[in-house]
């Protein structure tokens, strides 16, 4: 009986940080290895599904069919986009999800060893991402690195390396076996996947400036798929395989 096919190929992007933008982008493998147009309208036209949205601080949507940006909550995405958090208590202790979820509408004094505002929103998107990563086991994983560019004492500023860090931890401990997720720096992406090109491929998120960062990532990652069979090999290991020289 003949193997079934692999699907497509498919990019989970994360902009991590306060807010955290999430892109996920699946494309014709058959582009990836080179066929049609190398241009950001051929790129767009291999796309066979977009996904894009923030959580944390600024959580939103962004509805495909119009074109548009929705502001949304966290609890409205964890019950119609993230579904798998529905079924993950945070702790058996019977009042911690009350008291989690006080902290983060900041109406507990937190004191002592209680979490902050800053921990319980990072936590939170922590299990967004991971219930979004269960959803897509064999996508290739796609982060955004951090340099600290600026001196300062506000603990939101190591917020992107915090949930950089807690992601990868979390995908190697937990995660797909093999999965490890690649690392590109923003301003490779910002000057690769620019605002004209993302609309040339038709993926301009206009109002969803991390998720579009993070679609940013996931189109810069696919140029460098098509471009480089190691690195195609690499991300998609069910789809491609190295040639080996004769």
């Amino acid at each position: 009986m003949p193997s079934p096919k692999p699907g497509p190929c498919t990019i989970l992007a994360i902009d991590p940080g306060e807010t955290t933008g999430i892109a996920v982008l699946s494309l014709n493998p058959r582009w990836l290895r080179g066929v049609g147009a190398p241009t950001w309208e051929g790129l767009g036209s291999a796309v066979i599904s977009r996904y894009a949205v923030q959580v944390g601080r600024d959580p939103k949507t962004f509805d495909t069919g119009i074109g548009k940006t929705a502001k949304s909550t966290n609890e409205l995405l964890e019950a119609h986009h993230l579904p798998v958090m529905g079924s993950q208590p945070l702790e058996d202790e019977p009042d911690f999800d009350a008291r989690f979820f006080a902290i983060l509408r900041d109406e507990w004094a937190a004191s002592g060893g209680d979490l902050t505002m800053l921990d319980a929103n990072e936590i939170r998107q922590l299990r967004q991402i991971q219930g979004l990563l269960e959803i897509y086991p064999k996508a290739a994983l796609v982060v955004e690195s951090f340099q600290l560019r600026q001196m300062s004492q506000d603990p939101v500023l190591l917020s992107p390396e915090r949930m950089r860090f807690a992601i990868t931890s979390n995908e190697v401990l937990h995660g797909s076996v093999g999965r490890l997720p690649v690392l590109q720096s923003s301003s490779y992406a910002m000057t690769t996947a620019t605002d004209e090109r993302l609309n040339r491929a038709r993926l301009y998120m206009p109002g969803m400036k991390h998720a579009t960062d993070a679609m940013r990532h996931a189109t810069t990652f696919a140029r460098d798929c098509r471009k480089d069979e190691a690195t195609r090999a690499r991300a998609f290991p069910r789809h491609f395989k190295v040639k080996e020289s004769s």
